[in-house]
């Protein structure tokens, strides 16, 4: 489950354009608590601006995710947080932190926990209503039809779906 929110949280934050990612120094370890200006200068000599953290926990039956991002230049706290989910949905948890982040730092909407409604071909005439992630993952299958479903769209709360189906007759 932490490997499922580390990958999902390195996507949303390289795909958002404004952070360059970079790999982490073999032995270099966070070692909890605050931290103080110098801490990340074994990062190399193009140390970068800043510093996301993120750990899952478990507190009984639900996942924690708790997250801390760090001005690596002064070691400031800039954004810390827990973010609740159970295990299955870790990866919303992460999506969530990335959002929040691109927020804070940027002032920009994150694109994370953006969903996408599309159109699938199923056999040779068939098409379903699908519902995925942005970035592909958590692939749900709305409509199980059998016959031709087009032109999904959902309304402004994200809650309700509608689109053309040829399940009787023509639309």
């Amino acid at each position: 489950a932490a490997l499922e929110a580390r990958d999902a949280l390195q996507y949303d934050l390289d795909f958002s354009g404004y952070f360059r990612l970079a790999a982490v120094p073999a032995g270099w370890r966070y070692k909890g608590g605050s931290l103080a200006p110098g801490d990340f200068q074994s990062l190399g000599t193009d140390p970068p601006a800043f510093i996301a953290l993120a750990e899952v926990k478990m507190d009984g039956q639900q996942a924690v995710l708790e997250a801390r991002a760090y001005d690596a230049v002064r070691g400031d706290l800039i954004h810390g947080s827990r973010y609740r989910s159970s295990l299955a949905n870790i990866r919303q948890a992460a999506h969530h932190y990335a959002d929040d982040l691109v927020q804070k730092l940027f002032g920009a909407q994150g694109v994370g926990q953006t969903k996408i409604l599309f159109v699938g071909r199923v056999g040779k005439e068939g098409k379903e209503i699908y519902l995925c992630d942005y970035d592909g993952e958590n692939l749900l299958k709305l409509t199980s039809l059998g016959k031709l479903n087009m032109m999904a769209d959902v309304n402004k709360a994200g809650t309700k779906i509608a689109f053309v189906s040829f399940l009787n007759t023509y639309p």
